[in-house]
């Protein structure tokens, strides 16, 4: 029999962590060393993502801006705006000046006093500190900010990360002493610049894992933290990689385990990270758990998925077997087939396993998108270019809807900018959803239904049909959508470029 585990673990949100330690020590601190590009800030954004995702609100100390951070996060394939604006995530920036007013602060607890404020009510379930320096540069106050900080956290019941920019190994540091004492776990991130995989050492663990073994880890965008499988699996062929995407319940630890034996693994959640995970068009199959209660969403999601990727398989796990008719609209949406969660977790991986070896193949018809009601403006029954505000408002509204949506933005300059208009105009679908502005003396084309990586063609005849109407200087910028969400709200005046 097992050992019973000390206290509850939940989830760190760093998916290969998760399936080797079954996660973080619910209601303790966990330290996470490494050198700079180690991947520390990663590991704290989906640290915090994972708490969104069980409806937790969390809180972020850092150095970087609050742009940044949100950017940070769609890279990885998080959408942190919403969070941030619902305010279930709260992100608290040091200031410039922050070692020297904590050096000389009359109580080392008075920072933390603040903290506490600026963290709001209910406070945080979760809180990453990227990282604890500022708080142990402040002379001979830092061992005592360290009881302080450590206090605060127990009085929040929080489950916390705390980043340091180093290696702890070998290094007795008794400014730390406080928080290594209260640590569940010390953790430390090995970078190398001749593309070998991260390394996650475990460096102290207070409760019971399957292995101590350092875990070879990625970064992906639009996936995060992934684990580095062998180049080939038992039968001596190349794993293919699955992207899981949870869409109601987090998938069972035990089934990411088993399919990681012969596969990449990525796990997210939500229907916007499955756009991405398919938009990077990177991964060799879509695994959608969802619930019966989700299943109308479900198969939506499946049919605009396979607008946007016609060879990709994609396989929905349901904890029970759906109904014949769910199964039937599945399949007309464009799933190949369906598993059962409640299986073993070795049939379960073989079947999908099977499902994934047989692809899908490349002449399978391509779904046939519904076509968007137009709306350019017109003259005289020809579209004219739409005036900065009306395009802001519509691309606003496009990155807050629920689904997800798949389009490319171009913002494109030349001399001069009528001609460059006109061009955008007559080499753009507009009956089929295109949209062009002129905002801010830069030409707007949103591309319905487009990934960057589909547009060569258009671009060159785009190039070529400027240059005829006289444009010169012409220079672009391609903006995807998911993917590029940060850079896209800036447009639509949803936040501030970064400084």
């Amino acid at each position: 029999m097992d050992a019973p585990q000390p206290f509850p673990l939940v989830a760190s949100g760093i998916a290969p962590l998760d399936s080797r330690l079954a996660g973080f020590a619910s209601g303790r601190p966990h330290v996470l060393s490494g050198g700079p590009g180690a991947g520390k800030s990663t590991a704290c954004l989906e640290f915090l993502a994972a708490g969104l995702r069980r409806a937790e609100r969390v809180a972020l100390l850092t150095h970087d801006d609050p742009a940044d951070v949100l950017a940070a996060g769609a890279f990885l394939g998080l959408d942190l705006g919403v969070a941030m604006r619902e305010d279930r995530l709260v992100i608290v920036r040091y200031q410039l000046d922050f070692v020297r007013a904590f050096s000389r602060a009359a109580a080392p607890e008075e920072p933390l006093i603040e903290l506490r404020r600026l963290f709001g009510e209910p406070v945080p379930a979760r809180v990453a500190i990227d990282s604890v320096v500022p708080l142990l540069e402040g002379g001979g106050a830092s061992t005592a900010a360290m009881f302080a900080l450590v206090a605060m956290l127990d009085d929040f019941g929080a489950t916390s990360l705390i980043t340091y920019p180093g290696d702890l190994a070998g290094l007795y540091d008794r400014r730390l002493e406080p928080l290594m004492q209260r640590a569940a776990g010390v953790f430390h991130l090995t970078h190398s610049a001749d593309g070998r995989p991260r390394r996650l050492e475990t460096r102290k663990l207070r409760y019971a894992a399957d292995s101590l073994e350092p875990i070879p880890m990625r970064i992906t965008a639009g996936r995060g933290f992934e684990a580095v499988v062998a180049e080939t699996t038992a039968d001596g062929t190349r794993p293919r990689s699955i992207a899981v995407v949870d869409l109601a319940d987090p998938s069972p630890v035990e089934m990411i385990r088993a399919l990681e034996r012969d596969h990449a693994v990525s796990q997210r959640s939500g229907a916007r990270a499955a756009a991405v995970a398919v938009g990077q068009g990177s991964i060799g199959a879509l695994l959608l758990t969802v619930r019966r209660d989700v299943i109308g969403d479900a198969l939506r999601l499946v049919g605009q998925l396979r607008v946007a990727s016609p060879t990709l398989p994609i396989i929905l796990a349901t904890q029970y077997r759906l109904r014949s008719q769910d199964r039937a609209r599945g399949l007309r949406a464009g799933a190949d087939d369906f598993v059962e969660t409640s299986l073993p977790p070795d049939e379960f991986a073989a079947r999908v396993g099977a499902i994934v070896g047989r692809g899908r193949s490349a002449s399978s018809e391509m779904p046939i998108a519904p076509r968007p009601t137009p709306l350019q403006p017109t003259r005289d029954g020809k579209p004219v270019p739409m005036d900065a505000a009306s395009f802001r408002r519509l691309l606003a509204a496009h990155l807050r809807e629920e689904r997800a949506p798949f389009f490319a933005l171009v913002a494109a300059t030349g001399t001069p900018i009528g001609p460059l208009a006109e061009t955008a105009i007559a080499t753009s679908r507009m009956d089929g959803g295109a949209l062009v502005a002129i905002v801010d003396d830069r030409v707007m084309i949103l591309l319905d239904g487009a990934r960057p990586k589909d547009l060569r063609a258009w671009h060159a005849r785009f190039a070529d049909q400027a240059a005829a109407r006289g444009v010169t200087d012409l220079a672009t910028e391609t903006l995807a959508c998911p993917g590029d969400e940060a850079g896209l709200s800036v447009i639509a005046g949803l936040q501030n470029a970064a400084a």
